[in-house]
């Protein structure tokens, strides 16, 4: 009988902790695939407390084989992933411990599926407040690549929803970017390479901003642009990016401003 609510509670545990590691790794693992892996780990766990004797040793080597085994049955990963999936069901459960903890002995809940419940909304709400706004900015930002004067320049992006500036006469969507963030990749600078006449097609884009009535921004035509996320990637053959004397970003994540026309 022991055994049997143990194996209950563990299994239940699991199928909630492994389901908010599949929504937060974006998976496409299948409600069956995660029910049978909870039941594995469930089982597994109690195997360990029947294996290991009283021996945290062996507890500990059996509970981390269990976590990996449970990780890799719920998720069709990698091994290396695998590992690494493992990891954060580890920290899961440890947070959710520790949650678990706080609740019963300050708040004075002992009867454990109250208890349980407790701290899966407290978990949840963690989840949906911190590691969804970073997840969010995370999906935000794109690697991208152009050659500029025979150079492969490479930054990192922030997809701009709210830039609408476009080039009067073709059209063109631009992009900004913080001219530091050149100079890496250039011999002199970018004034004394337009007077030399070695940076070619300019554009002066007019603009807008809040503050000011408006302005015009000097940017410059680039080809083979590439713009990789997560999941996909963008080639553009001709671009234009416009150039801010300003950082665009306060802690440095990000060096260019993508414009939406060109992931879409």
């Amino acid at each position: 009988m022991f055994f049997l609510m143990m194996f209950l509670e563990q299994w239940l545990v699991l199928l909630g902790l492994l389901l908010i590691l599949r929504s937060s790794l974006k998976s496409s693992s299948s409600i069956v695939r995660i029910l049978t892996a909870s039941a594995a780990g469930s089982g597994l766990g109690c195997l360990t407390v029947w294996a290991a004797g009283g021996n945290q040793a062996v507890m500990l080597g059996f509970l981390a084989a269990s976590i990996a085994a449970t990780s890799w049955l719920a998720f069709p990963l990698s091994l290396r992933k695998s590992l690494i999936c493992s990891g954060y069901l580890f920290a899961l459960s440890a947070l959710l411990g520790g949650i678990w903890s706080f609740i019963k002995y300050r708040l004075s809940i002992h009867i454990w599926i109250f208890g349980c419940f407790a701290a899966f909304l407290l978990l949840a709400f963690l989840y949906c407040a911190v590691w969804e706004n970073i997840r969010e900015q995370k999906d935000s930002l794109y690697q991208v690549s152009f050659e500029l004067l025979g150079k492969t320049v490479r930054v990192t992006a922030y997809l701009d929803t709210g830039n609408f500036l476009y080039e009067p006469i073709e059209k063109l969507p631009v992009s900004v970017i913080e001219e530091q963030a050149l100079n890496p990749y250039l011999d002199e600078s970018l004034t004394i390479l337009i007077e030399k006449h070695k940076l070619k097609d300019i554009r002066m884009i007019p603009y807008r901003s809040v503050g000011k009535e408006g302005g015009l921004m000097m940017g410059v035509l680039v080809t083979n642009m590439r713009i990789k996320n997560s999941s996909q990637t963008w080639i553009v053959q001709r671009g234009l990016i416009g150039l801010s004397e300003q950082p665009l970003s306060r802690n440095g994540h990000y060096q260019l401003l993508l414009h939406p026309d060109l992931v879409r």
